[in-house]
């Protein structure tokens, strides 16, 4: 992808350049999104050790809330490549 779009004869086509370029946009959002939720799988897995090992009810109440959110997260990454084909 990113050779198709910095090539110097792209905009030859302005129509596929602009297909070309979109998509390449919306893959760079989504690993983006993907990194990000990788990330932050990454820091409550630290945190849901934390607070196993000192019984911390505070740190275990920001664990729940937080996979919460990011299973909200995934939800919606899900619909999105569920979605994301020409006809959807």
């Amino acid at each position: 992808m990113e050779s198709l779009t910095s090539s110097s004869d792209l905009w030859n086509n302005q129509e596929e350049a602009m297909k070309l370029t979109a998509e390449k946009s919306r893959l760079e959002d989504s690993l983006g999104s993907f990194k990000q939720m990788n990330n932050d799988y990454k820091d409550l897995y630290e945190l849901a050790e934390l607070a196993d090992a000192e019984q911390d009810e505070a740190s275990l109440d920001e664990f729940l809330l937080q996979i919460k959110s990011l299973n909200d997260k995934l939800s919606h990454a899900k619909l999105e490549a569920l979605l994301c084909g020409e006809a959807d």
